[in-house]
Order: structure tokens, then sequence, then C-alpha cells
């Protein structure tokens, strides 16, 4: 059941996502902290959850160049996240940087669980005349999702959204 049911704690800080969490009590499942709440609470909430028996996915999407992507995925892989993301449209280069960081971090430490590590393809807020006139990407939306989830797959991802 655990890895069948995620929770979003799409909060604003801490103190209310440890409301719903209490109310939670003693279903395991995945909880989800996503940008907003990771940047109020940081990496302490991560470990509290990781604390109470919960598995982590860390959303924060990370997009970089491929040594800061690299570095990123070595802290939270230290930290014990059992999964996060990358943006798909960052590249192979970094997100096969995100699977080195990975590497670092589990070398440092073998004890740690390696985290499944999934890229976002497009976001769903990105329409067809975005995507086309704003970022620049010519086509249709689902070949991009495709093309994205192909690179993701040879970059050595675990999975896509």
């Amino acid at each position: 059941m655990a890895n069948r049911l995620m929770i979003p704690l799409d909060y604003p800080d801490a103190g209310q996502a440890k409301e719903l969490i209490g109310k939670l009590k003693g279903i395991p499942c995945y909880m989800k902290v996503g940008m907003q709440l990771f940047y109020a609470a940081g990496p302490d909430f991560v470990r509290e959850l990781k604390s109470l028996g919960y598995s982590v996915f860390l959303d924060v999407k990370m997009h970089d160049i491929p040594n800061t992507v690299k570095g990123g995925a070595e802290s939270v892989t230290a930290l014990g996240v059992d999964m996060f993301n990358v943006h798909a449209s960052g590249g192979s280069a970094m997100m096969a940087a995100a699977i080195e960081g990975i590497d670092a971090a589990l070398r440092k430490n073998p004890a740690l669980v390696r985290p499944l590590v999934i890229a976002v393809t497009q976001l769903t807020s990105t329409s067809q005349a975005v995507m086309n006139s704003e970022i620049g990407i010519p086509g249709e939306v689902p070949d991009t999702v495709v093309r994205y989830a192909k690179l993701a797959a040879a970059a050595g991802l675990d999975g896509v959204v």
C-alpha cells in the first residue's frame, strides 16, 4: 500500500503539513514534499518525515547545469529521499548528471538507499501555444513528451511524468 498511495503536502509551511500528517498517522504512504514546503521547512522536515517512517518524494524539479544537478542529486540522496525529479528539458547530460550525483552519494555512504529519479516531460500547465510561441519548441505537446521520455530512459532515469 505504501508504494501506491502518495499524499501531496502542498502547504506553505510545516505546521499545516503536520496537521495532515497527524490525521494520517499509521497509514503507510509516500509523502510528496513540493518546492514551496521544501523551501519553507528545509531538509529537517524531510528528515522528520523519514524518522516517522514515511517514504518521501521530493518534488523540486531540478533544472540547472549538469554539475549543479549532480550536486543537488547527491545532496538529496544523502538526505534520504526515496524519489525526486528533474526537468527533462535540461537535456541528456543534465539527467545523466543526476544519476552521477546519486552514485556519488552511494559511494560515500553505502548504507543509503538509491532513490528513484523521474523526469518531468512537460508541465501540465504548458499549452501548445506556450510551448511553440514562448518556449520555442515546435510541434505538438505529445510529441515533445515522447521525445523527452526517450531521452530520460536513455539517461538511465527510472520513469517520467
